[in-house]
């Protein structure tokens, strides 16, 4: 090897041993002599250059915008990159970065002032509806409040709204006999550090009431948090769960979840992973935590939720008095039995006919309450024996 040339370790392994050049040895030990005779650097060097990076990381906090799709469903992460920063280009100037968030969202780290209040004002890209929101270190508030006229524009709620500062207003969407449609909801996202009790618009006073979104579901894997852009699971079908897209099943397949293998599809919101998924949305909207720390804290609260009974122990909820636990005592969260109460009247309301009620109880307690091997003889014996068979207890007392 010449002196002076930089080869790699692997390069000089391959070298005889008798034929190193003695040139290349004293190099490299006078690199190391000088990473040992370095100059201790300047305490006000150091702090100053210590300011400076704690001065670009608050700049570039705070020119953050977040720009996002407004089709339901899409995904800035379809897009190719290249055409996407290209179009980024066009419309803003050159950027310091950007990138797809989880939700599918865009990212963007603005240079100034003047193009993030220019990218706010953006509404297409590409021929594209898009809309531009502020985002910073302050966590995000939103609230809902109903009652709102569908008639009443976004606008015009914002432009009128007293009591709170408000960022954004939006429409919620319902499903009304298979089709979705405005309702009289109304998500609002406060300038606030936290969220109001109430709002005025006009001299009417609303309520607010904090907003937990729907979980997210990616469409390619059916599986909860994420979306499709940033899938990297198997294409699954959310009706049949085969490996394959929606819509490709054969004749006859029959409705299997992927998510619990039951028999509905991945979209049925009494799914034992769709309800642990709403608990973990709940969580993370009230306690402001992120989706894995909520995630882990569901996890710890269902497996301390488990009481044994298949011996008698005694059970307490820390307020009643200590009653003893049998076999037959059901012990449940207030979700599930909120679930299983609401799916019994929407269901039974929908037929006069006794035994297909009791069909319909027995099949939601199985699901909500775990409650197994009941049938409609069962409970017709049940209701024939009399209520006196039966016990229920309120607040510690009959």
């Amino acid at each position: 090897m010449a002196e002076g040339s930089e080869g790699t370790g692997s390069e000089m392994g391959f070298e005889e041993e008798g034929g190193r050049d003695r040139n290349v040895w004293n190099v490299m030990r006078s690199r190391k002599r000088k990473k040992k005779e370095k100059a201790v650097p300047n305490i006000d060097e150091t702090d100053s250059e210590q300011s400076v990076t704690i001065a670009n990381k608050q700049q570039e906090e705070e020119y953050k915008v977040i720009m996002k799709l407004s089709q339901e469903g899409s995904s800035f992460g379809e897009w190719n990159p290249i055409q996407l920063t290209k179009s980024i280009n066009k419309l803003l100037g050159e950027v310091k970065n950007a990138k797809v968030l989880r939700s599918g969202a865009l990212l963007i780290f603005c240079r100034n002032k003047t193009q993030q209040e220019k990218a706010i004002e953006l509404n297409r890209m590409d021929g594209k509806r898009i809309k531009c929101i502020l985002t910073g270190n302050k966590a995000l508030i939103r609230g809902v409040i109903t009652g709102i006229p569908i008639n009443v524009a976004e606008d015009q709620i914002r432009d009128n709204v007293t009591g709170a500062k408000v960022l954004e207003i939006k429409r919620l969407r319902t499903t009304r006999n298979g089709e979705k449609c405005n309702s009289l909801s109304v998500m609002i996202k406060f300038d606030e550090e936290k969220l109001p009790s109430k709002i005025y618009i006009g001299y009417m006073s609303y309520e607010v009431r904090p907003y937990i979104p729907p979980p997210l579901r990616c469409y390619k894997c059916q599986r909860y948090g994420h979306v499709a852009a940033v899938c990297k699971g198997k294409q699954r079908c959310g009706r049949c769960s085969g490996e394959h897209e929606y819509g490709e099943c054969g004749e006859g397949v029959k409705l299997k979840c992927c998510n619990c293998g039951g028999e509905h599809s991945s979209a049925y919101r009494g799914c034992e992973a769709s309800k642990r998924a709403m608990e973990v949305q709940r969580v993370r909207s009230l306690q402001g935590i992120t989706y894995a720390e909520a995630v882990k804290k569901v996890s710890k609260e269902k497996e301390a939720y488990k009481p044994d009974l298949k011996e008698n122990k005694s059970v307490s909820c820390g307020k009643c008095e200590t009653i003893e636990a049998k076999e037959d005592l059901l012990v449940m969260g207030k979700n599930e039995f909120v679930l299983f109460m609401v799916e019994v009247i929407n269901c039974s309301a929908q037929t006069d006919r006794k035994t297909e009620k009791i069909k319909i109880i027995v099949k939601s307690a199985e699901k909500y309450l775990g409650i197994k091997g009941l049938s409609c003889e069962v409970v017709e014996e049940m209701i024939v024996a009399g209520s006196t068979s039966s016990q229920t207890w309120v607040g510690g007392s009959l």
